[in-house]
C-alpha cells in the first residue's frame, strides 16, 4: 500500500482487540513526499521514531498548561519534546533515553527545532530517574507500552 497518511495495527486474539500505530511510518531510504512528511521538525531519526503528528497530537491530548514540567522517560530523539514545545511554550519539556546515540540526536532536534530554550535531553534510566522524592505533584502517562512477559529490559 503507498500513498496512506497512518498505519492503524489491529489484533484481534479470542476476546481481545489491540490498536496500536507504527512508530516509524517511513523508511530512511525512502525520499517520497510522506517520507519527508513525517520527518518533520526532526534532523536526526531512530530505529523507533515516533510520528511528528502522533507526538503532536498525544501533546494536545495532555491538556498541557503553563509552567508544567513534561518528561519523556523514553524520548529517543525527542519528538514529543520538540513537537511540545513549539506549541505549548509556557512549559518545559524534558525529554530523556538511556541510549547515549538517542539524547544526542535528541539534543540536534531540540537545537535545531525548539528554538524556545524550553526544551531539553539528558541520558538517565526510566527506572530510575534523576528526579527528587515528593517532587511530582502530578502524572499524566501519554502512552501506553505493553510488552509480552518474556521481554526482559531490565
Amino acid at each position: 500500500m503507498n500513498g496512506y497518511d497512518l498505519e492503524i495495527i489491529v489484533d484481534v486474539l479470542n476476546d481481545q482487540l489491540w490498536i496500536g500505530v507504527a512508530l516509524r511510518d517511513y523508511s530512511p531510504d525512502v525520499k517520497s513526499k510522506h517520507a519527508v512528511q513525517s520527518k518533520r521538525n526532526r534532523s536526526s531519526l531512530g530505529e523507533t521514531t515516533l510520528s511528528s503528528a502522533i507526538s503532536y497530537c498525544l501533546c494536545q491530548y495532555a491538556d498541557i498548561a503553563p509552567g508544567d514540567i513534561v518528561l519523556d522517560p523514553l524520548g529517543g530523539v525527542g519528538t514529543i519534546c520538540i513537537e511540545g514545545s513549539q506549541v505549548f511554550d509556557k512549559a518545559f519539556f524534558l525529554s530523556g533515553d538511556i541510549s547515549k546515540k538517542y539524547v544526542e540526536s535528541a539534543r540536534t532536534n531540540v537545537q535545531d527545532f525548539a528554538s524556545g530554550g524550553n526544551a531539553a535531553a539528558i541520558v538517565w534510566d526510566s527506572t530510575d530517574l534523576p528526579i527528587a522524592d515528593g517532587s511530582v505533584g502530578n502524572v499524566s502517562l501519554l502512552w501506553n507500552l505493553i510488552l509480552p512477559a518474556s521481554c526482559s529490559f531490565w
